[in-house]
């Protein structure tokens, strides 16, 4: 009889405070998670065949994205909020059949259309086909309203260390160079070379499919090929510049036709600058500073520089130059000289380090032999270098000990030029191996271009090859990465 009058006066205070099963009319996605994932890829085995391997991976650490912000996005029929993977999932990830977990606001209830373009339940248990962005909705619990989400995920379909490339148009004035060195400034191309009777060209690109000329001053239009210098960016003024020595005068250019000089009589090679300073070698192979404040050349520090060791291996020739800002201290740079030397006895390039602090002067020091000697970087013919993200590359021409073809192999550090070791995997692509002359320079968009001359090749589209190269993961963009 008790229970019977408990039963009674409950649920009659509850139907008069309408509070049974609370029922809300708004909700929205709170929570996205991937559950574990699984693929196949395609690997080489240990006799160079095609072998395919699978792989399981769990999907919890993936970083998702929800966008509550409702927008129509190029190509969507609507308004939405968009949920999508921050980090692209691994290559090869089967895309069919991902197991998601949603968590949403107020008890919410989700569904997602299928191919016929239904409505259907989510169930965490069964998997979703990613392979196209897929509509999904949350309800909300007193079935008031919805809110509509679209759900992309992505994976790569490039290996992130991989390199791969893009032949770029082949050009005619390059193909008649006999010497040459590429210089990137404000994301043009330069390219700096001379013909078999020492004429100089100067060309500069955008795309590397259309190209100019550049207007050249009298003093470098007729340049030795023994004596010309390269193509250098410096910051002059506060704003970069290409520098060129021929003829004892150092030219300098914001767009390779308005051109400035400087005194360089008593230089034998350009280097670089950065800051406040040009740096070159001398006549007297020393390392020189320009002030561009004082407008004077003198000589810079050599540690070690009187000793027998170091003494024959000051940079003289096919020099390059990278310079990096200090990612701890403004204002500090961190220098590296690549280049040979005019020993004929050395087997491998030098290098030269030196930190510019404007508050503590500091000595360049020879790096060479610092090392074990499988570590350095090889002495090869026309030796180039140039700066690509935290790395070095370098190519090079025939090597001192004959070793292997010219420009076969692509050379890399990762510690200033302290150490180099081989892109392992790295096939420098058709044109390249055995050139005459080749060069190399990076942008800052992640890519860099070789540009190889073989005078003796059977047709005229193979005299000059230019090739896009790209480390995959270096032109991701942020979705990818």
């Amino acid at each position: 009889m008790l229970l019977a009058l408990f039963s009674m006066c409950f649920f009659s205070c509850a139907k008069d405070n309408e509070q049974v099963g609370t029922s809300y009319n708004d909700t929205e996605i709170v929570s996205f998670t991937l559950g574990n994932l699984s693929g196949s890829r395609i690997v080489k085995d240990s006799k160079g065949k095609d072998s395919t391997v699978t792989f399981k991976y769990s999907g919890v650490q993936t970083p998702i994205c929800i966008d509550q912000m409702a927008k129509q996005l190029a190509g969507e029929d609507a308004l939405r909020r968009h949920i999508y993977n921050i980090d692209s999932l691994q290559v090869g990830t089967d895309m069919k059949n991902i197991l998601v977990n949603i968590a949403t606001r107020n008890g919410g209830y989700v569904q997602l259309k299928d191919s016929a373009n239904n409505w259907v339940n989510y169930v965490s248990t069964v998997a979703i086909n990613f392979t196209k962005p897929r509509i999904m909705r949350v309800v909300a619990s007193n079935l008031s309203g919805d809110e509509e989400y679209m759900v992309n995920l992505v994976r790569h379909t490039e290996y992130a260390d991989s390199f791969s490339w893009k032949q770029m148009p082949t050009n005619a004035d390059i193909a008649t160079f006999k010497t040459m060195k590429a210089e990137m400034l404000d994301d043009c191309l330069y390219v700096l070379g001379t013909t078999e009777g020492g004429d100089a060209t100067l060309l500069k690109t955008t795309d590397c499919v259309a190209w100019s000329a550049c207007a050249l001053p009298a003093g470098i239009t007729a340049v030795d090929k023994a004596t010309m210098a390269v193509v250098n960016a410096v910051n002059v003024n506060k704003k970069p510049q290409l520098l060129v020595l021929a003829g004892g005068t150092v030219y300098s250019t914001e767009d390779g036709n308005t051109w400035q000089t400087i005194d360089g009589s008593d230089l034998s090679a350009i280097v670089g600058g950065c800051n406040d300073y040009i740096y070159a070698v001398g006549t007297d192979n020393k390392i020189k500073k320009y002030d561009l404040a004082a407008k004077t050349w003198v000589d810079d520090a050599m540690a070690s520089a009187s000793e027998a060791s170091n003494a024959v291996r000051v940079p003289t020739h096919d020099v390059s130059f990278v310079c990096n800002e200090s990612k701890v201290i403004k204002d500090i740079m961190n220098m590296t000289i690549i280049a040979n030397s005019a020993n004929d006895e050395d087997t491998t390039a030098v290098v030269w380090n030196k930190v510019e602090d404007p508050g503590q002067p500091q000595s360049w020091t020879c790096t060479q032999g610092a090392w074990n000697s499988k570590q350095l970087l090889p002495k090869m013919e026309g030796t180039v270098a140039t700066k690509y993200s935290e790395a070095i590359l370098a190519i090079g021409g025939k090597q001192a000990n004959d070793k292997e073809k010219p420009y076969t192999s692509l050379y890399y550090s990762l510690d200033k030029g302290l150490s180099w070791q081989k892109a392992d995997g790295v096939v420098l692509p058709d044109g390249v191996v055995n050139a005459q002359i080749a060069t190399i320079k990076a942008d800052t968009k992640g890519y860099f271009y070789i540009i190889a001359v073989n005078s003796a090749a059977a047709s005229q589209d193979k005299k000059c090859v230019i090739w896009r190269g790209k480390q995959n993961k270096m032109v991701w963009n942020t979705n990818q990465k």
